[in-house]
């Protein structure tokens, strides 16, 4: 069957929803803008459109969806309708924004299945990746890590590689009012990096890392690694965590502070094989030191 252009027209979805499905932090009807350097929320949503008065960036939802992912018209379509983005009409949208903004938004993870299998990653997490942390380019291909403009957007894998158990969000900018690390609702507590199994020898060795960051900085510097992000994940995963839990050369690096202690000492609870290594004199973390020293 033929369908025009004109029957998917961007006004069809909620924009509102649409922009807090791509991460976007919107506070009535503002955010800050994706597309540049934005210090103050200069990102407007008014009639089911968006509008940078800074950059001049305007557009419809679906425009939103290309430019933020990558994504070509169809593949947008694709996106928004897989994520199931009611639409709306302009004469309600301001009175709904509280509303999208507290509801309580649980990710559909089949929607990100073309994401994940066609990793987008813009020039800002280019620059983060690869030319700050220095990172192993392959590392971050096989581990299917993508973006946004504003967002890393990180999938965390079952052991067979395939079944999709969570989603996590790294902000790339500097406001302060944002975290750095965001978790999709609905994501199963897990342990980063589960397919590593399928490559693992019995006795060879397992660093366990405190965090994503750590986990890939430990991959680039040729070693096998696993990450947890902290002690209170480690606890709700406990049974993805026995599978790590039964590998007898496990080794740890871990974070010089308190909690990356207070993770240590669980893991050596859980784990009485573990194996403690000391960072360098000045590394806060694993991944500090491979940037300095790699």
């Amino acid at each position: 069957m033929h369908i025009t252009t004109s029957t998917f027209t961007g006004n069809r979805y909620d924009i509102l929803s649409v922009a807090s499905r791509l991460g976007l932090h919107v506070e009535r009807n503002k955010c800050l803008c994706p597309f540049h350097s934005d210090k103050h929320p200069s990102m407007t949503f008014r009639a089911n459109y968006f509008r940078c008065w800074s950059c001049g960036v305007h557009g419809d939802s679906i425009t939103l969806v290309r430019r933020l992912l990558g994504l070509s018209y169809g593949e947008s379509l694709q996106w928004l309708d897989g994520n199931g983005i009611a639409g709306a009409q302009p004469v309600v949208l301001e009175a709904r924004a509280s509303e999208v903004q507290k509801a309580d938004r649980v990710v559909d993870f089949s929607t990100y299945r073309y994401l994940f299998d066609n990793p987008i990653l813009t020039d800002v997490a280019k620059r983060f990746l690869f030319d700050q942390r220095r990172l192993d380019e392959k590392v971050i291909s096989d581990l299917r890590v993508s973006s946004n403009h504003s967002h890393l957007v990180i999938p965390y894998f079952a052991e067979d590689g395939d079944s999709l158990l969570g989603i996590q969000w790294r902000y790339l900018g500097n406001d302060s009012r944002v975290p750095r690390f965001n978790f999709a609702r609905g994501s199963k507590p897990v342990v980063y990096n589960l397919p590593v199994f399928g490559c693992l020898e019995s006795s060879e060795k397992l660093y366990i890392a405190e965090g994503t960051s750590d986990c890939w900085a430990l991959l680039s510097s040729g070693k096998k690694a696993v990450a947890v992000p902290s002690a209170t994940t480690l606890a709700a995963a406990s049974s993805h965590f026995q599978r790590v839990q039964k590998h007898k050369n496990l080794h740890i690096f871990p974070d010089r502070d308190m909690p990356g202690e207070n993770l240590f000492i669980q893991l050596k609870s859980l784990a009485p094989q573990i194996v403690r290594h000391q960072l360098p004199p000045g590394c806060k973390d694993f991944a500090e030191a491979f940037v300095r020293f790699s």
